[in-house]
């Protein structure tokens, strides 16, 4: 095997063992669906940023993978959503906070910034800021 391919596959063992936060351009839903199957696998699971989403997936996913529990529903959830998204309206991303705390998902955050159904990297950071503050786990140090 080639060093540069060993090394990578080290990587690779590395990046899918460490804590993880889940986030999707144009698909919050599988943000919800890809946290479900690596918790499944026994993965960290420190944050599911649900972005743009205009229905609930996160139950369903957990139920499809069997990881419906309480330590699931303890992973924080950061919903985020234009004020003039038309896509995925803020009345939607309300019901879906709803939906989500009335299932029993207790960490669960909403917010709004100025712009339609687009990716600003404000309100992601904020979820990762928000995420590592939630976690229980210790960050790397740089």
């Amino acid at each position: 095997m080639r060093q540069s391919t060993q090394r990578f596959c080290f990587l690779l063992a590395a990046l899918l063992a460490a804590p993880t936060a889940f986030a999707a351009s144009r698909g919050a839903k599988y943000s919800a669906w890809l946290a479900a199957a690596f918790a499944s696998e026994g993965r960290t699971i420190i944050g599911i940023d649900l972005a743009g989403i205009n229905q609930e997936t996160l139950v369903a996913a957990a139920e499809k993978f069997n990881v419906l529990d309480a330590k699931f529903m303890n992973i924080p959830a950061f919903l985020k959503s234009g004020r003039n998204d038309e896509v995925s309206t803020p009345d939607e991303h309300r019901t879906v906070f709803a939906d989500l705390k009335r299932a029993g998902f207790r960490r669960v955050q909403i917010a709004y910034f100025p712009g339609e159904h687009e990716v600003n990297p404000a309100p992601l950071q904020s979820a990762l800021e928000w995420f590592r503050a939630m976690s229980t786990i210790t960050a790397p140090a740089p």
